[in-house]
This record gives structure tokens, C-alpha cells and sequence, in this order.
């Protein structure tokens, strides 16, 4: 984003004085607003969910990965970037479908799924493909991914029996279930690790049945995972949007 020039710096610093001298709501708002339509551009207005900001969440992961791992703290910061890098562009690309009670869901509000419509094709593309073998797992065998079903979830991952010989992933399992499983786990809290002091296993449970309390497990190492997470963040960034979105918001900070 462009640098507001010093006589814009002098006067909000200006406002901020008066701000914190008189308590003035009025003042401090004019600042704000200021502040975020530096450079002609509303932060309000940033709409590249879709491909930009996946690819900043895969910029992070790269620029503190190393000093994540030496600290020990890898699986918190891949967690802290897959819950919005999965969920947001998944969400937003959700379009019209039918619903339980027979009516239609509108499409996600933002409408992404209509303006982008090439890169929701794509998307749904990659969705339907065998996990295995595809842009997010190039590999034909499954590594350490695995998937089943818990007969309960009573207790924690060390003390399932399920997930001391987990079975591994089908040849057969799709990207679009395997998504869906991390959104589903993602979204509602249910990951859990195995192993210590050092992580050997994240275990994503999602519900089998509604409301039911029974659920599977999608499970696979922390290197694993990692590699995942960078593809799927890569294959995100290149989705073919259009160019007076991916030009406006290329510099824009958020």
C-alpha cells in the first residue's frame, strides 16, 4: 500500500494528540478513517479471499516455519494458518445447493462462487479428483494419512484403539471429502494430537451423523500435513481470477 505522505503522518499524529488529550470519538473516527483509506484503496473493501489471501497464509507459513520448528510450535502455526486457508476460500466458493428440508441455499453471501466462476470450475475440479495422486498430494501412496471410524470419543487419541494401527486413506477418497472433513473438524474445534513430548499424529474428527456423536477420524503427521497445507495454499494462489481483482488488491496490506 502506498506511504501517506508526511504532512498526512503530522496531521493524524495531530488527531491522536487531541484524541488522547480531549477523549474526542469524533476525532479519533476521522483518524481511523484516514488510516485505512491510505493510498486510495478501503481495507473494507479487500475481496481477494479467494486466491491472495491463501497465498499470504502460504507466505507466512514460510516465513516462520523454520523458527516455528525450532521453538517447537510447527503444528500450532500450521493450525493457526490451515483454519483460515482452508475454510475461508472453501466457504466463499460454496454456491446454490439443496438442503435437507428441500429449499435452496442461497450460495455464500459474498457471491464469490458467481463472480468467479472460472476459478470455482478449477475448484471444483480439484475437489473431485482422488486425493492420492493429486495437486494437493502428488504421491500414489497415502504416506501417513489415514482415515476410519471411532466407536466412541471417550478419552484421547493415545487411548483410541482405532488410532494405535489407524487405517490408511483409500485410493478412492476424494479431495473435496478430505477437505470437508479438515473444515468440518477445523471449524467446530475437534483436533486433537497423539504422541509427546513431540506431536506424531493430527487426528480431525468430523461428525458421521448429524447430532448423532459419532465420528470419523482423519489422521496424518505433522511433515505430512505441512506439505499438504503448502500445496493446497499454492494450487489456491494460482486460481485464474479476474485481473482487475488480482492488479487492485496486489499491494493492498491486511
Amino acid at each position: 500500500m502506498n506511504r501517506p505522505s508526511a504532512a498526512f503522518r503530522c496531521h493524524n499524529g495531530e488527531l491522536l494528540q487531541q484524541f488522547v488529550r480531549f477523549q474526542s470519538w469524533p476525532l479519533f473516527w476521522s483518524f481511523c478513517r484516514q488510516i485505512f483509506t491510505s493510498g486510495r484503496v478501503l481495507m473494507s473493501n479487500y475481496q481477494n479471499f479467494i486466491s491472495d489471501f491463501p497465498g499470504r497464509c502460504g507466505k507466512i507459513l514460510g516465513t516462520f516455519g523454520r523458527r516455528a520448528r525450532h521453538h517447537g510450535r510447527e503444528v500450532t502455526l500450521m493450525l493457526c494458518i490451515a483454519s483460515p486457508g482452508i475454510i475461508i476460500p472453501l466457504e466463499r466458493l460454496k454456491g446454490p445447493r439443496p438442503l435437507d428440508n428441500g429449499e435452496m441455499s442461497p450460495g455464500h453471501p459474498s457471491g464469490d462462487w458467481e463472480r468467479f466462476r472460472k476459478a470455482k470450475t478449477t475448484f471444483d475440479g480439484l475437489l473431485g479428483q482422488p486425493f492420492l495422486g493429486s495437486p494437493v498430494w502428488p504421491a500414489t501412496s497415502e504416506g501417513s494419512w489415514a482415515f476410519g471410524e471411532l466407536a466412541h470419543v471417550t478419552g484421547y487419541p493415545d487411548s483410541l484403539d482405532e488410532l494405535q494401527t489407524p487405517g490408511k486413506l483409500k485410493p478412492k477418497k476424494q479431495v473435496g471429502s478430505v477437505i470437508r472433513h479438515m473444515r468440518n473438524a477445523l471449524a467446530h474445534g475437534n483436533i486433537f494430537t497423539r504422541g509427546g513430548p513431540e506431536i506424531d499424529l493430527i487426528v480431525m474428527l468430523s461428525e458421521r451423523c448429524k447430532n448423532a456423536n459419532k465420528f470419523n477420524f482423519l489422521a496424518v503427521s505433522p511433515p505430512d500435513f505441512e506439505v499438504f497445507l503448502r500445496l493446497w495454499l499454492d494450487f489456491m494462489r494460482k486460481l485464474d481470477l479476474p485481473a482487475q481483482i488480482v492488479s487492485r488488491f496486489a499491494g493492498v496490506a491486511a
